[in-house]
């Protein structure tokens, strides 16, 4: 069972590999060549030597074992094909072996790739190792447990945390050391931004504090180059890194693997700082500087990102359709994340108003807001959402806000209630607006509007709000 499960993990991983690389990019965590190279050794490995696990299954689990029990060597001057044979052959080991089973079981969902992966899990705690193999296969794991048992699971939420504890103990959240090679040294970057993301997740659903907060990070972004870009000689990395920009980003607007892991990373941080004001202490003393900041952030984020690498409903016309859904993924995940409850301040505020018979203090005439959100509800509404609580939150919250905005169009107002000349600008909120320092650029957010977005209805909405997009996340 364990050769068919080998050589069925080796096809589907290398399906998708080849998929991604038929493409002019690869959309993946791991490098590609790390995978594919270590995967055709193996092979080579297993055609050549016995595998008869009905015979020799007693000495083939202690070899695996052994090698499992030793701690990974790694060094500055380790080439890429003694990396490989860290951790397979005749040194094949466990970490290796479950990280393999994950990402092919999120490809496949067969059960024998779950009990597969988890059964290397629960064997390697045994074994008390920290390293890279043992983060790669927990993170495929935590995928995997998230697609076949939910977001919210306690199970999953238990392995996630056991994957920022050995990322901790490896120190991968400090700037790296320059003991081991550059590939191993990315793929760590990697797998810390993309661990950063899930922490976001969890916690947004999970409406907990992160495990996993940027505050404490000092390490680096990934490197904007291609995967197989990260195993050049030291000359011609050198040319490479020269036709990077003075921020890091490749000219020429290409979404490698890392662009996309980059570009998540900005958002995740601003998810985080979102959830230290939804969940942190309102009643702090900062409480209204951290709304500005984070409002500030959330400005800030837009031009951070080049504009050759934004999307555009342009882009089907001129890019191959892998890049593009790349593009739309982290476009829309910014708007489902932040454009839903900002709806819902924007309706919740118009039809307050429409009820009190109040003018309604706008950047904005009222029914260009109406059109603005009638066409966000309906695309919403429109749009194939994933079945999970995911797609349950966005469908809740969207609903709502079309029913606010028929009960304000469908209002007959009382014209002996009337009030023009009041000023109905919320006092928290100008009181947050009026303590901004001169100069310091920051002001009540016209571009949405005129509505003072850091209100209490914000955090409200960012209370109930449920948004991960972790079904199209696992290999971009």
């Amino acid at each position: 069972m364990l050769d068919s499960l080998v050589r069925v993990s080796r096809r589907v991983v290398c399906d998708h590999y080849a998929s991604v690389r038929a493409e002019a990019h690869r959309f993946t965590i791991i490098p590609a060549p790390i995978v594919l190279d270590s995967l055709s050794r193996a092979r080579e490995y297993i055609d050549s030597n016995s595998w008869d696990v009905a015979r020799n299954w007693k000495s083939l689990h202690q070899d695996v074992t052994a090698a499992t029990t030793l701690s990974l060597k790694l060094s500055a001057a380790l080439s890429a094909r003694n990396f490989y044979t860290l951790s397979i052959g005749t040194n094949l080991r466990r970490e290796f072996m479950g990280f393999i089973f994950a990402l092919a079981g999120i490809k496949t969902f067969t059960k024998e790739m779950i009990l597969a992966s988890n059964a290397c899990i629960e064997i390697c705690k045994q074994c008390g190792q920290a390293n890279d193999l043992m983060t790669w296969m927990r993170y495929f794991h935590v995928g995997l447990g998230t697609e076949v048992l939910g977001e919210t699971s306690e199970r999953v939420v238990s392995h996630f945390g056991d994957l920022v504890s050995d990322i901790y103990a490896m120190g991968l959240h400090h700037r790296p050391l320059e003991d081991v090679p550059l590939f191993v040294t990315e793929t760590r970057k990697r797998m810390l931004s993309v661990s950063h993301r899930t922490d976001k997740n969890l916690a947004t659903l999970l409406g907990r504090p992160p495990r996993l907060p940027h505050y404490y990070f000092n390490s680096t972004v990934p490197l904007d180059i291609a995967d197989d870009e990260l195993f050049l000689d030291a000359p011609s990395l050198d040319a490479v890194l020269q036709g990077l920009d003075d921020d890091g980003w490749n000219r020429d607007g290409k979404l490698y693997p890392s662009t996309v892991i980059w570009m998540r990373h900005f958002l995740s941080i601003l998810r985080e700082q979102v959830l230290e004001i939804s969940l942190g202490n309102r009643t702090a003393r900062d409480h209204g500087d951290r709304l500005l900041r984070t409002y500030s952030l959330c400005e800030e984020i837009t031009v951070q990102i080049p504009t050759r690498f934004r999307y555009s409903p342009a882009c089907w016309q001129t890019l191959d359709a892998i890049e593009c859904l790349a593009r739309s993924i982290i476009h829309f995940e910014h708007v489902l994340i932040y454009g839903i409850p900002a709806a819902g301040v924007l309706a919740t505020e118009l039809h307050s108003h429409t009820l009190a018979n109040k003018p309604l203090l706008s950047a904005a005439p009222r029914s260009e807001i109406i059109r603005t959100l009638s066409i966000l509800t309906s695309w919403l509404q429109n749009s194939e959402m994933p079945p999970s609580s995911t797609g349950a939150a966005c469908i809740e919250l969207t609903n709502v806000i079309s029913r606010l905005l028929d009960d304000t169009l469908n209002h007959q107002p009382d014209p002996s209630t009337q009030e023009p000349d009041q000023d109905i600008t919320r006092p928290g909120v100008q009181d947050v607006l009026d303590s901004a320092p001169s100069g310091s650029g920051i002001s009540a957010p016209s571009e949405a509007f005129g509505i003072g977005l850091c209100g209490e209805e914000f955090l409200s909405w960012l209370d109930d709000l449920e948004l991960d997009l972790v079904s199209l996340e696992r290999f971009i």
